[in-house]
């Protein structure tokens, strides 16, 4: 879902379903970490009970994140290489759990 500007309530609008979704399945979200589109959620944050938030500056990006999206890509394409064809693959992928972050890597 794109979003259409980046003041509090349409960020936090965005962002508080995953939010949400991560505490009612159990997990105690400890640390928060975004870019400086998320600077105005700052407070907002806090008061979910998130104990740490690491905003960083509006044209940086946040290193552990982009970490992350980088050995996702890398996890994927060592997945293509080793699968021989795509039915194997479409079946590994099928039997696992997907977050909306990896059906974007892994779209067929």
């Amino acid at each position: 879902m794109p979003i259409e500007n980046e003041n509090r309530e349409t960020m936090w609008d965005a962002s508080r379903p995953t939010l949400l979704k991560y505490q009612a399945a159990g997990c105690v979200i400890a640390e928060f970490r975004g870019d400086g589109g998320f600077k105005c959620l700052k407070d907002v944050i806090l008061a979910q009970g998130v104990s740490v938030v690491n905003i960083t500056s509006r044209d940086e990006h946040e290193p552990h994140i982009e970490r992350f999206h980088r050995t996702l890509e890398e996890s994927a394409r060592c997945l293509l290489c080793t699968f021989v064809n795509r039915y194997e693959l479409k079946l590994v992928l099928g039997s696992r759990r997907r977050s909306s972050s990896e059906l974007s890597v892994f779209r067929l």
